[in-house]
């Protein structure tokens, strides 16, 4: 690694640093060599009165069927799927999945509380909630 590319390094790792110490924040680790890393992978789509190109039809936000009726798995973007309901129990677990809980998730024009993982964890969160 270049000189410049230490000191950038040194920089990061005093800001993620600051943001665990003093703001609170859970570090998810260097993410660089991570398949398909892009700081859009997983923000959330604010509004789901968003223009859509001409060439894609709208992302549906119908509930996925799961295994358990409290909990709903819904497709939240094209890389994105939201999971709500009562999931206190799966706190940890949804975590370590690199869930991002949202209590103002917008899920068919309503509000609700739930986490927001990559589309490719799907499987994994399928998996959880039929256990």
């Amino acid at each position: 690694m270049s000189k410049v590319g230490q000191i950038e390094r040194a920089t990061q790792n005093r800001i993620a640093q600051l943001f665990q110490q003093q703001l609170k924040y859970r570090y998810l680790g260097n993410l660089e060599k991570e398949e398909e890393n892009s700081d859009q992978s997983q923000l959330p789509v604010a509004s789901s009165k968003l223009p859509v190109p001409k060439n894609q039809s709208p992302v549906s936000r119908k509930p996925l069927p799961t295994a358990t009726e409290n909990l709903k798995l819904v497709r939240y973007s094209d890389r994105a799927v939201a999971l709500s309901g009562d999931t206190r129990q799966l706190k940890d677990k949804l975590k370590e999945l690199w869930g991002s809980y949202n209590p103002n998730l917008k899920i068919n024009g309503q509000s609700v509380k739930g986490w927001v993982f990559s589309a490719k964890r799907e499987p994994q969160l399928r998996q959880l909630i039929a256990s």
